[in-house]
């Protein structure tokens, strides 16, 4: 997301996107006639037996291997093989990065890039092969979605430490995803982050974001090269059980700036991966910019093609997760048929690790729109999905802002209770996951009273933010939210506190219901 410094939204990488190719530069890619061939193979007791109908890939074009479980293909910037349902990857236990992918530089990277890149390839290898391991998928499963852990630097690592103690705590997710903004444009953090990746005990798979590339790159095609030597290729897929993820890098340089689109090689290879796709199988895309935001004017913010993507998954049952915003948003986009889901997910470093500190010299981190900063757990059964977030800090799915002195405290229940100057009477409910789809009801007294969704800002954020002082990052200000719930002029008692019942009806209509305290002086 938008984040000044030597990468902004409008800036970034202004000088990866001018100056001309290196001779260097252009030996490091490969010769169009360079072919990559193999085999997917499964190993048991010593011996390798071929795997038939596996998916390979180079970004673009899509085959499926022969009855031996061999492939040709054009090798591109590399190969990498599409985990199929029902098998598993070799992954790395101490990062989570799984073995899916062979990257091709015969003459390594670019020279003098800062953070390092790929080392030299030479000639293609006889063969790039696929190891390949049976394993059952339940058709229940719950995979962690991150965006934006973005940290800067050592001590920021030690904040993304914390979060990442509570996500580990009794995890049984099949795997993680991380949407982008891995690092915060010091990519020399990736060896650091990983080790916190690797905490999971399962496969992390990673797209890039606007702040992982190689700014110093004199050619836009060079501006992931450190990204490729520790995550692999930024746009691939796989399957898990009966959904198919879809990988896509959609941060397109620009002289100037970067924009949101995916490319004709991404959508070709979206348009390839489904004709080989079941038409009943849950298609399940992630990118770091979003497709649609509340940022509507702002291409940095939107992505320019998602019209053509969403042509191309009509008919199919299909969602969409982004991250970028540092906010928590739910979209509906209608293009052909049936509205499309697209949902921007909590940023986990929330305010860029911002402050204002708590006692144990932790940052509050709460982003623009009022969310905590946290991370959502992607549920599927076949091909039905739902989404819960969960805040790194409390247990909290709300907040209620009554008027008052300022104040704020998390509730046996998990909700936050504040009370601020701004809040001149009613009530606010920030339902930090809500959307248009979510209905938010509070019986006081034994009236139930129906909430109004409105578009504004947080009042306690706008205090916490005016309050944090230096510990705030300068560019971090207050955004309107997409999740926030008024009540006019409730009568209220005559009590410094008052029971009350608050029924919330989500995204995906499961109801939850919370008792309450409303703090009124």
């Amino acid at each position: 997301m938008p984040q000044p410094g030597s990468l902004t939204r409008r800036s970034l990488i202004r000088a990866s996107a001018l100056g001309a190719l290196s001779l260097t530069g252009a030996m490091s890619l490969p010769l169009q006639r360079d072919v990559a061939r193999g085999r997917v193979v499964e190993i048991n007791r010593g011996q390798s037996r071929g795997i038939p109908g596996v998916l390979v890939s180079n970004g673009v074009e899509v085959t499926p291997t022969d009855a031996d479980g061999a492939y040709t293909l054009p090798v591109r910037d590399g190969v990498f093989v599409i985990k199929p349902a029902h098998w598993s990857l070799p992954f790395d236990i101490s990062t989570g990065a799984p073995s899916f992918s062979y990257m091709h530089r015969p003459f390594g990277s670019p020279p003098g890039l800062a953070h390092g890149g790929l080392p030299p390839t030479g000639g293609l290898p006889d063969a790039v092969d696929f190891v390949l391991e049976r394993r059952h998928e339940p058709k229940s499963f719950s995979a962690v979605m991150m965006a934006d852990p973005q940290p800067a630097n050592t001590n920021e690592i030690n904040f993304l430490r914390r979060a990442m103690d509570k996500m580990c705590a009794g995890n049984e997710f099949a795997f993680g995803i991380v949407l982008g903004d891995v690092a915060s444009d010091n990519l020399s953090i990736y060896d650091e982050y990983q080790r916190q990746s690797g905490r999971l005990g399962v496969p992390v798979w990673h797209i890039p974001g606007n702040h992982d590339h190689n700014t110093d790159a004199t050619d836009p095609r060079f501006r992931l090269e450190t990204w490729r030597a520790s995550f692999g290729p930024p746009t691939y897929a796989f399957e898990h059980s009966g959904a198919l993820f879809i990988m896509l890098d959609n941060v397109r340089v620009e002289p100037g700036g970067y924009v949101g689109a995916i490319g004709p090689a991404g959508l070709a290879f979206v348009r390839n991966l489904l004709s080989f796709t079941a038409p009943d199988k849950l298609v399940v895309v992630c990118t770091h910019i979003p497709l649609v935001s509340s940022h509507g004017d702002d291409p940095s913010c939107n992505t320019g093609d998602a019209d053509a993507l969403l042509h191309l998954l009509a008919g199919r049952k299909a969602v969409s997760f982004s991250g970028h915003m540092h906010t928590c948003e739910h979209h509906y986009v209608r293009t052909v048929g049936e509205a499309h889901h697209h949902q921007i997910i909590a940023a986990l470093s929330g305010s860029w690790w911002s402050g204002p500190f708590d006692a144990h010299g932790r940052p509050l981190s709460v982003s623009s729109d009022g969310a905590p900063h946290g991370w959502h757990e992607l549920s599927i059964e076949g091909a039905d999905y739902h989404t819960n977030f969960v805040a790194a800090r409390d247990d909290t799915m709300a907040r209620v802002i009554t008027p008052g002195l300022v104040d704020s405290v998390a509730s046996a229940d998990g909700l936050e209770t504040a009370r601020v100057h701004s809040v001149q009477s009613g009530l606010l409910v920030n339902v930090f996951d809500g959307g248009p789809r979510t209905s938010v009801y509070v019986e006081i007294g034994g009236e139930r009273h129906a909430l109004r969704r409105v578009h504004s800002t947080d009042p306690y954020t706008v205090h916490l933010y005016r309050e944090a002082g230096p510990s705030l990052k300068y560019w971090v200000q207050p955004e309107a939210s997409s999740h926030l719930w008024a009540l006019d002029a409730p009568v209220w008692p005559d009590d410094a506190q008052v029971a009350a019942r608050l029924t919330i009806i989500d995204e995906f209509g499961r109801t939850k219901i919370e008792d309450v305290r409303i703090l009124l002086s």
